[in-house]
């Protein structure tokens, strides 16, 4: 008797932690901030290949806290139920120097950049020359990559494709 409540007890446990975690797949409902969440600035088409998806987003980012509180938003909530295989991002920030106003001039500012692969290798660094090259600056773009099944190889051409298209909305 005492095994066959246990074996109830524990599918019930089971079943209630199934259905929070399918209801429920974030806390978001329960987190109140005083920020506003993140909007993206532009969202590119969605590039399919090979049973992969990938689709590119571009925040507005004016210091590397903001680029990662854009990652981490895109990744964690907006993701949060179905979550991207790659979250591939890049950034570039002209901040103000340490101890300068910004009243000297361009001096007083240098351009922070930087990129994150997330197990893509190379990936980051990709998103950051298409970056450089349509002068994208002040930005975080964050290319989303759903795995399809079957390795792609190099990931330079959708990768860069995705960011390029969405830089293209912004700048083009």
């Amino acid at each position: 008797m005492a095994a066959a409540l246990y074996s109830d007890y524990t599918s019930l446990t089971k079943l209630l932690c199934y259905r929070y975690a399918t209801d429920m797949s974030n806390l978001d409902s329960f987190v109140k901030s005083s920020r506003p969440a993140p909007n993206a600035l532009a969202i590119s088409q969605e590039i399919r290949d090979r049973g992969s998806l990938f689709v590119a987003n571009v925040y507005p980012a004016t210091t590397l806290e903001e680029a990662r509180r854009a990652i981490n938003h895109l990744k964690h909530v907006l993701h949060g139920s179905r979550r991207a295989s790659h979250e591939i991002a890049a950034w570039r920030c002209m901040v103000l120097k340490t101890g300068k106003t910004g009243l000297g001039g361009t001096d007083d500012f240098e351009l922070v950049s930087g990129s994150d692969d997330d197990g893509e290798k190379y990936a980051g660094g990709r998103v950051l020359k298409v970056m450089q090259e349509e002068g994208v600056i002040d930005a975080v773009v964050i290319i989303s990559r759903w795995f399809g099944g079957e390795l792609l190889g190099p990931p330079a051409s959708n990768i860069s494709n995705s960011a390029r298209a969405t830089c293209a909305i912004l700048f083009g």
